[in-house]
């Protein structure tokens, strides 16, 4: 009789303990006593919760959903303490990437993020999106600088900088501008300079713009 009421709700602590050990929380150990084994039942019973509530928590977290805090037991809860270094690092990340977004949204290219701030594959992450703005930022600076000295007069050489891509369609757009620029102003020059010195024969081809 000793061995059936020890046995009994001992297999049923270990079943649940073995389901547990390969991940499957949806246990129900409902065996309670006063003695040792109903100890070690109510053991379980809080560890499948704790073990519960930390697979809610990264579950939101997998969904995106990180603003809650992360549940930690105690002082020596590892788990808890990872999953919260987790939160905070994608916390972190998530503030970075909103504030690069406003900032080229907004115009303004020159904003970055601190990637040492990060660190592994999140660091990478944040390098990369700095990186694509410098890439951007580039040929955008270039692009302003070349129409604001046309704007002044001061007609520039054609870019020569190799560009892929929609930068490069840019760019050939911009140098199409210069050329024709030089050859109004050309065209403009040389009518001037010939009806000052009395030639009003003097006449542009304008087949030669557009």
């Amino acid at each position: 009789l000793v061995v059936r009421r020890i046995a009994g709700p001992m297999e049923h602590v270990t079943s649940a303990a073995q389901a547990i050990a390969k991940g499957d929380i949806e246990q129900n150990v409902d065996h309670k006593s006063s003695d040792e084994v109903g100890m070690l039942a109510e053991a379980f019973r809080e560890l499948i919760q704790a073990t519960r509530t930390k697979a809610e928590a990264a579950e939101r977290i997998a969904k995106g959903d990180i603003d809650f805090k992360v549940p930690q037991a105690s002082d020596r809860d590892v788990l808890g303490k990872s999953m919260r270094q987790m939160r905070r690092a994608i916390e972190a990340l998530v503030e970075d990437a909103k504030r690069l977004s406003d900032g080229a949204t907004k115009g303004q290219l020159s904003v970055r993020a601190d990637a040492t701030q990060h660190e592994g594959d999140f660091r990478a992450i944040v390098e990369g999106m700095n990186a694509t703005l410098d890439g951007v930022a580039g040929p955008m600076t270039m692009a302003s600088d070349t129409v604001e000295r046309i704007s002044r007069g001061d007609i520039p050489d054609n870019i020569t900088t190799k560009f892929e891509g929609d930068y490069a369609v840019l760019m050939d757009a911009l140098n199409r501008c210069i050329d024709a620029v030089n050859r109004m102003v050309a065209d403009t020059k040389r009518l001037a300079g010939s009806a000052a010195a009395g030639h009003l024969d003097e006449r542009a081809d304008a087949t030669a713009h557009e």
